[in-house]
């Protein structure tokens, strides 16, 4: 019969039978022909599409598939036709052998009576069906259509081994054989449990259900594999999908015995001592470790024993530099140094031996080593893990002179593990790591130094005692000597000549300056003074003429110099008239106009020409002649001084009169303009009054004012009875209150302000306004 498989219901109920023997991937690209009995089948699927799904979701763990009893073939529900329902189809259950009845065989969901709402499936005829029934059922489905195949894929197989590290460190090695698939050249049914298969290259891989016992000798083969489905849902899955699982995606095949295990198992072992290797924890069997060692102390022992193999197979190794500092106490009371230096280097190894005594030292490895052009030498190394070389063994190392370089391997227990890769390049390219112990061109260069330094105390020595001597013979000398003699140095200084004292000693003027400063000569050292165009050089010029330099040039050379000089040119003009230099009368003129201008800036009290005496004793000591002139106090720097600040005392003194000359002035012309104003304001402010009766005569009128003023009052210090009188005449002469103020002659606004308050108190005159008249200020009174 023609078969199709119903798109949707594939991997629910399987593919449902409707013609002949032939499958397709769904009703879509298929149509059968119109009025055939196929054709109204099919429409009768698409109509109860719905139906059909109904089914998937009431039917759960129900039997697709089925052992036909003769054959002990698998048989797919899907598969059977309508006369095959119920018994007819003659199936049993692999698990429980059990008699199986064919439900709604060959029927479409259309074709159901209503209320049977269960799909096409296999049911037990006695007993309850079991989820042992189902997996059974589903791992003879999956075995037996996996063998209808032409081909089978082998599933990956990996191989897993472990081994411990020197350390404790676990490493897992692992081995694989990738999937493939491979035609099936012969198959031999064992049962429905197993059966065998041959490859093309004559293997032969036993296939059989897991959980099943082995009947067929499968257990002795070279090769099996076994089945692994548990699910029961799988009994109710499609032929294709059940395929799909144990073909394309290996989920239910796996290795129990493979053709390469040994080998796999010698290559996952390979495989873990390599990464042990990789990580440098690999113990190998011809290191002889002490019993009862610690992991760390295991681990310790293989980096000691691989470095040792690195170096054993090394053409070159990286050296460090070497530097260092001695220190030696002078007889000056200082410290010299001296450096002991060796440069980083990188040698040619060759000729490696690993602990070869020499001697009393057993070192872990001894090589030669070259490096350019020098001769060969052997070299020593010594690696150090956690023990390194003591005070002992480095004394005699040092007894045998040979060159002993130190590896240093703290850093790994503080920065874990490292690989083999890293541990070559930390021994043999790295220096930090490296310390030289010993090596002869080392202590060659520290005796060097020593000696150096020995050289360098024994010269200081000899100088310490030369300076002693000369020390001594510089202070047996008295002050002229001492000036003397330094005089004689600038001299042969000046002149570009080997300087020598009067000794024929080699000699240098700055020896001298300590002892001159502490007998008081100070600053004879300073440039201006003792250097090259100095006062001195200027002075032995003019003592010592010279018919290339004249003393007039020297004198204004010294004026037109910086401050030094020119505090010093009045010394320059002494020593010109006391030793008597030629001039001629031009020359003469300008000296003339020269002092002149000196002598013009000194009686004005100017420091710029005013000559500083702490040189005079010096000077007088080395030029006698001058000691008159300079013992004298003209033209210092202290008269000069005292001139200035007479000088700044007149000029205040006359500053100070001609301020108060100008304040008294202003004083006055300030009064005049105050009388002025008053006297000129009177009339408008006040006026006479009249006799007011008779009993107020003059005599009454003083009595008033005498019985009314104070004796202290200001009035009473004039001669008020006086103007009284003269005041009442006035007024009864009907003169003007002003003309007889001004007939008064006051000579301030005080006087005009006593004689108006003095007429008011004897009622003479009133105010005329309200207004008062201001006729004083800064205190005096107000009217």
């Amino acid at each position: 019969m023609e078969r199709m498989t119903l798109q949707g219901f594939e991997g629910c109920f399987g593919p449902l039978v409707v013609g002949i023997d032939t499958a397709v991937g769904g009703l879509a690209g298929y149509i059968p022909v119109k009025g055939t009995r196929t054709h109204s089948r099919a429409m009768s699927v698409y109509s109860h599409a719905s139906k059909a799904r109904e089914w998937v979701k009431r039917s759960k763990k129900l039997m697709a598939w089925a052992l036909t009893a003769d054959e002990r073939k698998a048989t797919y529900i899907g598969t059977l036709r309508l006369d095959q329902k119920g018994l007819a189809c003659h199936c049993v259950c692999p698990a429980c052998g059990g008699t199986l009845q064919a439900v709604n065989a060959g029927k479409l969901p259309n074709e159901i009576i209503e209320g049977e709402n269960l799909r096409p499936h296999f049911r037990h005829d006695n007993g309850q069906q079991k989820d042992a029934c189902l997996i059974k059922m589903s791992q003879i489905v999956a075995l037996q259509l996996l063998l209808r195949e032409k081909t089978i894929v082998l599933p990956e197989h990996t191989r897993n081994f472990t081994s411990k590290g020197a350390s404790g460190q676990i490493y897992t090695g692992t081995a694989s054989r990738p999937s493939v698939s491979v035609p099936i050249s012969a198959i031999h049914w064992v049962d429905e449990h197993e059966a065998k298969i041959t490859l093309p290259d004559g293997r032969v891989v036993w296939l059989r259900l897991y959980g099943s016992p082995a009947r067929g000798n499968a257990a002795s083969g070279d090769a099996i594999i076994t089945i692994k489905v548990d699910d029961p849902e799988v009994a109710n899955w499609s032929q294709d999908k059940i395929l799909e699982h144990v073909q394309l995606t290996g989920e239910w095949l796996c290795w129990d015995k493979h053709p390469d295990d040994d080998q796999l198992h010698e290559q996952a072992h390979q495989d873990a001592d390599n990464q042990a290797k990789h990580w440098c924890d690999y113990l190998p069997e011809d290191l002889d470790l002490p019993e009862g060692l610690t992991p760390a102390q295991r681990s310790e022992g293989v980096l000691h024993w691989l470095i040792k193999g690195i170096l054993g197979q090394a053409h070159s190794i990286s050296t460090p530099g070497y530097e260092d500092t001695l220190r030696g106490w002078m007889p000056d009371n200082t410290y010299k140094t001296q450096k002991i230096y060796l440069h980083p280097a990188h040698y040619r190894i060759s000729n490696v031996r690993m602990e070869q005594r020499l001697q009393r030292v057993i070192p872990d490895v001894i090589c030669t080593v070259s490096l350019g052009a020098a001769p060969p030498m052997d070299l020593m190394v010594e690696v150090a893990v956690t023990h390194r070389v003591d005070d002992e063994k480095l004394l005699r190392i040092r007894e045998l002179g040979i060159a002993c370089l130190q590896i240093d391997t703290k850093r790994l227990s503080k920065g874990g593990r490292i690989t083999i890769q890293e541990l070559r390049s930390m021994v043999l390219h790295e220096t930090d790591n490296k310390q030289w112990l010993f090596h002869p061109a080392i202590e060659r260069s520290r005796n060097d130094a020593v000696q150096q330094l020995a050289n360098k105390s024994i010269a200081i020595q000899r100088q310490l005692e030369l300076q002693r001597a000369r020390q001594h013979w510089i202070e047996s000398l008295n002050d002229t000597q001492l000036l003397r003699e330094y005089l004689m140095l600038l001299r042969q200084l000046w002149a570009g000549k080997d300087v020598q004292n009067s000794q024929g000693q080699a000699f240098s003027t700055q020896e001298l300056i300590p002892t001159l400063e502490q007998r008081g000569f100070k600053r004879l050292d300073i440039e201006d003074v003792s250097g090259p165009k100095g006062l001195l050089w200027m002075l032995e010029l003019i003592v010592r003429p010279n018919e290339t330099i004249r003393a007039v040039d020297l004198f204004e050379l010294a004026m037109s110099s910086g401050p030094v000089l020119q505090s010093y040119v009045t010394v320059l003009g002494t020593a010109i008239a006391e030793y008597g230099a030629f001039m001629t009368e031009q020359e003469e003129e300008r000296m003339r106009a020269m002092r002149q201008t000196i002598k013009q800036s000194l009686h004005e009290g100017d420091l710029k020409y005013a000559r500083m005496t702490h040189l005079d004793t010096a000077l007088i000591a080395l030029y006698p002649r001058l000691q008159k002139r300079l013992s004298s106090n003209k033209g210092t720097r202290e008269q000069a001084t005292k001139v200035r600040y007479e000088k700044q005392a007149q000029e205040r003194e006359q500053r100070m009169l001609r301020e108060q000359q100008a304040q008294i002035e202003n004083e006055k012309e300030r009064n005049h303009q105050q009388l002025q104003d008053g006297l000129n304001g009177v009339d408008a402010m006040y006026e006479w009054l009249p006799q007011s009766g008779g009993n107020h005569n003059l005599f009454a009128a003083t009595e008033l004012v005498n019985q009314k003023l104070q004796r202290n009052h200001p009035i009473l210090s004039t001669a008020w009875r006086r103007i009284l009188q003269s005041a009442w005449q006035a007024r009864d002469a009907q003169m003007a209150l002003s003309e007889w103020l001004k007939a008064q002659s006051p000579k301030t606004a005080l006087d005009l302000s006593v004689r108006l308050e003095l007429l008011q108190v004897a009622l003479l005159i009133k105010r005329r306004h309200s207004l008062q008249l201001l006729v004083g200020r800064r205190g005096r009174p107000r009217l």
